[in-house]
């Protein structure tokens, strides 16, 4: 295999080595190094390695010499390829390679050549922005020259645009450094935007960002003001080519504040030659006036807005209706009338570029952008393309206002959509009958007798822009305004987007048209609103939606496909009520999260405070029968517990905190023995049993057989008789026991743990002495 070294060696050999086949071979040979990466760099590199690299750059040195312009042209592609992949030969062969470059650029040369090296410099330069040694060394004595040739080869037509490029990059990237030519910058700025030459959009939006970037060379205190004075002067600009357009018309507008502007050229009296070059400078200013608005600076800066909505409703207040002054040229308002479509569409672009950049803060002026927008759906009906921009517009509004806008346009917008996406069927033509009533007359040349053309139709819509432009105004009305518009107006827009899916699915292949796919790719999207968005008092198109998304899963276009899947996965979630919904806050989330593991701490604390508790009662248990002794005395008493299952018998409890209350412990026992009932004190009863305050008493009655795990409590507890019929055999006749009232009982003193320490139990909330269980 082939090493880098070899390789490059190879490439010089074959391709460079021979002026007449470089520029030829050029393709190749930037591939070759990109794939190949045979300039990068590496740690690996050997001396053999380094002689390569050395040898490659001594014969591009060599080739940027030549007398031949395509071999010129071919050697500085190469330096600029090399500089791009090899950051220490750029490093070492920069200063040389500059020197070299602005030669070129100094003297005259072809364009192709020209443009080559204000980009090869241009990279060069913008390398050295973070570099304090080679700004000092190289970017500050070269700058100053190369931006001097710009303004020199910005005259030349082919070269402007990169001129211009480079211009505005230097002065973004080395304001400092730039600042000597901002003046002669802002000049051949201007002399481009009066409106005299025909500038294409692109060409007039790099001139626009190159004079708004002249703000950059002002230190930071005058930055944001000369910012604002920039914009100012381009109002003032606009509105002095509107006084002269305008110059036929009554106007009411009256200009409060005296407006500073650019020097730009009087065109002549002649509204022929005058009006074309008004309207391109006008064309020009809203440009740059959209470019400065939407490019970043250095400060915050303030936008005037007052004024820059002033300009558009002067603008917008000239319509075909507008009065004539008295004592005017008739020709001059005629062809005015003529270019107000121009004007307008203009305009509105401008309007964009304000409510874009300045957002919510022109929610005051909704009203009027609302009657702005309905006054120019209705004079411009058929215009293509300032329709479109209306709608557009439209679209902005209602993303930025939201429902307040979209409520008050709501009625005259529904009306345009329904009308613009609509498909009208019509007739070729008129038949006329071969029989003619009067054979003294003749048919007529234009009539047609075939009976072919009878079942012949045409299907009539508008251009696939305007309906592209209304199907996006659609889809945001019916987001943001779709549940709580009128029904009747809701139920035509869902039957027309329905219908029209329908119309376009249905089309044979042969039929269908490239349009007819950008129109579902909005159709898709509105149904999507519709279904998301829908009225209480309104039949539900649920099922149509699934039936059109299920069938647009077989697209052919892939966009068409995603769409439709998305639908397909709106509807599931709207008709399974289990799924997660459609908007979740992540508010909501976070809270659920939250109670959950709150859920679960409180179940691991519950977890071992029983645990705890059943230790104590088997402590507590053993405890018990371990002081448990028969005495003589207690014989006696054992025969009295045998002969009557129902004796009193006191149950121990342990000393608890002064908050616990007194509890009603019972349990039901059939056994009547009482050796069965001392076994069961020695194994406590894990069911849980429910307390009842007896008020003025300071004992609780419990059964005597089974003892259960109990609250502690420091009153002593004795036991109630319960007679029930006992199963087991009569045990053997014992000494009556002497007579006691029925309320007496036997208490017993709580008993403690070896350390004296007292048992804490689990708290027992009750509501009351008289309430029934939990």
């Amino acid at each position: 295999m082939l090493s880098k070294s070899e390789l490059l060696n190879t490439v010089i050999g074959l391709y460079l080595s021979n002026e007449a086949v470089v520029q030829s071979q050029l393709p190749l040979i930037l591939e070759a190094l990109t794939t190949r990466r045979l300039l990068t760099d590496d740690q690996t590199l050997d001396d053999h390695d380094h002689t390569m690299r050395r040898k490659w750059t001594v014969r591009l040195n060599s080739l940027i010499q030549s007398k031949r312009t395509e071999t010129r042209w071919a050697a500085i592609m190469l330096i600029k390829s090399t500089c791009e992949q090899s950051p220490s030969l750029l490093f070492s062969n920069i200063k040389t390679w500059i020197n070299q470059l602005l030669g070129i650029v100094a003297k005259p040369e072809s364009d192709m050549v020209h443009k080559a090296a204000i980009n090869t410099l241009s990279y060069l330069f913008k390398y050295t922005h973070n570099m304090p040694e080679l700004q000092r060394e190289i970017t500050q004595p070269n700058l100053p020259r190369f931006n001097h040739h710009l303004l020199g080869l910005a005259h030349r037509p082919g070269v402007f645009c990169t001129a211009i490029d480079a211009l505005t990059t230097n002065m973004i990237t080395f304001p400092t450094l730039s600042r000597s030519a901002g003046d002669n910058i802002q000049k051949l700025c201007l002399s481009q935007l009066d409106g005299v030459q025909d500038l294409d959009a692109p060409t007039l939006e790099k001139v626009s960002a190159c004079l708004v970037a002249i703000h950059h060379t002002t230190n930071r205190v005058s930055s944001a003001q000369h910012w604002r004075d920039t914009v100012l002067k381009l109002i003032g600009s606009y509105h002095q080519a509107l006084d002269i357009l305008f110059d036929t018309v009554d106007e009411e507008w009256a200009n409060e504040d005296e407006l500073i502007a650019y020097d730009f050229v009087r065109p002549s009296v002649d509204p022929l030659e005058a009006f074309p070059i008004l309207l391109r400078r006008i064309e020009a200013l809203q440009i740059c006036l959209s470019t400065a608005l939407g490019t970043s600076s250095l400060v915050t800066v303030s936008v005037p807005v007052g004024k820059l909505v002033n300009l558009v409703c002067r603008a917008f207040s000239m319509f075909e209706g507008s009065l004539m002054n008295e004592f005017k040229d008739k020709k001059t308002f005629s062809a005015l009338i003529l270019c107000l479509p121009n004007i307008h569409q203009t305009t509105c672009r401008l309007l964009t570029s304000l409510l874009i950049s300045s957002g919510i803060h022109m929610a005051s002026c909704s009203d009027l952008l609302c009657r702005l927008s309905v006054r120019l759906l209705d004079e411009y009906k058929k215009q293509k393309s300032l329709k479109v921009n209306v709608y557009r517009l439209i679209t902005l509004c209602m993303e930025r206002f939201g429902f307040v806008f979209a409520q008050e346009i709501e009625k005259p917008l529904v009306a345009s959509i329904l009308e613009d996406i609509k498909v009208q069927t019509i007739k070729m033509a008129a038949v006329a009958t071969n029989e003619s009533k009067d054979a003294k007359k003749k048919r007529k040349r234009n009539d047609l007798t075939h009976s072919d053309t009878m079942a012949v139709q045409r299907l009539v819509e508008e251009p696939h822009e305007i309906q592209i432009g209304a199907l996006k105004a659609l889809e945001k009305l019916l987001a943001c305004h779709g549940s709580s518009m009128d029904l009747n107006r809701r139920n035509a827009l869902d039957s027309q987007v329905i219908s029209r899916l329908l119309q376009i699915t249905q089309k044979p292949f042969e039929q269908s048209l490239d349009t007819d796919q950008l129109i579902k790719e909005h159709l898709y999207p509105c149904l999507i609103a519709s279904v998301t968005s829908p009225m209480q008092v309104q039949a539900s198109i649920l099922p149509f939606a699934v039936r059109l998304f299920s069938a647009g899963l077989n697209e052919q276009n892939l966009k068409l496909q995603m769409l439709c899947r998305q639908g397909v996965t709106i509807c599931e979630l709207i008709t399974h009520p289990r799924m997660p919904p459609l908007q979740m806050g992540t508010g909501l989330i976070t809270q659920k999260l939250m109670e959950v593991k709150d859920r679960e701490a409180q179940d691991e604390q519950r977890a071992a405070k029983q645990a705890s508790m059943a230790s104590e009662r088997d402590y507590l248990t053993k405890s018990t029968v371990a002081d448990i002794s028969v005495s003589d005395h207690d014989h006696s008493k054992k025969a009295r517990m045998d002969s009557d299952p129902v004796s009193r018998i006191a149950i121990p409890t342990p000393t608890i905190s002064p908050l616990a209350t007194d509890i009603q412990l019972g349990t039901e026992e059939k056994d009547d023995r009482a050796d069965e009932s001392m076994k069961e004190v020695s194994e406590p009863v894990s069911t849980p049993l429910i307390g009842k305050v007896i008020p003025n008493a300071s004992t609780t009655v419990v059964e005597p057989t089974g003892f259960a795990a109990t609250k502690p409590d420091t009153t002593p507890i004795a036991s109630v008789p319960k007679k029930e019929p006992s199963m087991a055999a009569p045990a053997p006749p014992a000494p009556a026991p002497a007579a006691r009232p029925a309320a007496a009982v036997e208490t017993f003193e709580a008993p403690q743990g070896d350390s004296g320490d007292e048992f804490e139990m689990e708290d027992f909330v009750m509501d009351g002495p008289d309430s029934d269980e939990e």
